[in-house]
């Protein structure tokens, strides 16, 4: 397999789980799908670069946690769950609207013949001061990584396609310019 699964760490995953529970205590009807379907709970290592680290944003980004996706019984939640602190935590959750086909992209882009001839770690990296967050299929070893724009603030760099990491690092620099033109 060319991209590389991951395990999530027991800690991570206790936190995403109490998460949901305080979520979504009064949704008695999706949290006991949910719960059914823990066994199929899957993450990936969420990573973040600043604006002030731009040039460096896919060499040295700074792990911030996992985002870890559930779909079971016809629903989909996902959450970020924070590995700063002494204890992983719950920071956020998403359900609803369009996540069920954001989770099947998520999922269908690690069979992408372009990954095929390699092997990968996936990673999720957010700039935030670029409004960019994106997969990150990170060589091990031998190959060139890849980035996949999850969500992009701009119509440079467009969501939903493959792209090498250099592609994506040669307009990063110049975007970083322009939104800092509206730092107050």
């Amino acid at each position: 397999m060319p991209v590389n699964p991951q395990q999530v760490p027991a800690g991570v995953r206790a936190a995403f789980l109490a998460g949901l529970e305080d979520a979504l205590w009064d949704d008695a009807v999706l949290l006991a799908k949910l719960r059914h379907g823990v066994n199929k709970i899957e993450g990936v290592p969420l990573f973040t670069a600043g604006l002030n680290a731009i040039g460096s944003a896919f060499q040295n980004p700074k792990p911030d946690g996992w985002r870890l996706f559930l779909s079971t019984g016809g629903e989909t939640v996902a959450a970020d769950v924070d590995t700063n602190g002494a204890q992983p935590r719950m920071r956020g959750l998403s359900r609803g609207g369009k996540l069920g086909a954001v989770y099947a992209a998520f999922k269908a882009i690690r069979s992408d013949p372009r990954l095929a001839s390699g092997s990968y770690e996936m990673r999720l990296v957010r700039i935030a001061g670029v409004l960019l967050e994106a997969c990150w299929f990170k060589a091990d070893g031998v190959g060139v990584d890849w980035v996949y724009p999850v969500v992009s603030g701009t119509k440079t760099i467009p969501p939903a396609e493959l792209r090498l990491v250099s592609d994506v690092m040669s307009v990063l620099p110049g975007l970083a310019t322009r939104f800092r033109a509206f730092d107050g």
